[in-house]
């Protein structure tokens, strides 16, 4: 999900939003939600569906609210869609104009290759 409903934005689930983790560039906004058709808002309702459907299915243990979870621990997929380096690059400047979505899709693609 790109970002949260504001009566989520004091949950620990407003970190995991994309727009947290990658700031608030309509280009970037643009190829999450557009081009790999990521939920755009979060809801309350929806994170309550899939919290039950995650404990019916046994993937969360009774201390799923400790904020552990599995952050941090970094996977191919993570690290493959890791586009902070691009915005942090010379020359990008986190400038909307400048972003070149060909390239981060390839450069992400290639990351998640290994």
């Amino acid at each position: 999900f790109w970002s949260v409903e504001p009566s989520l934005r004091q949950l620990p689930c407003a970190a995991w939003s994309l727009e947290a983790n990658y700031g608030s560039s309509e280009a970037i906004k643009h190829f999450f939600t557009v081009v790999l058709r990521v939920r755009e808002t979060l809801s309350r309702e929806r994170l309550q569906q899939t919290l039950d459907a995650s404990r019916r299915r046994g993937g969360l243990a009774s201390s799923a609210g400790s904020g552990d979870g599995a952050a941090g621990t970094g996977s191919a997929v993570e690290e493959g869609l890791d586009l902070r380096a691009l915005l942090e690059a010379p020359g990008a400047a986190g400038q909307d104009e400048d972003f070149d979505l060909d390239h981060a899709v390839a450069a992400a693609c290639q990351r998640a290759r290994g």
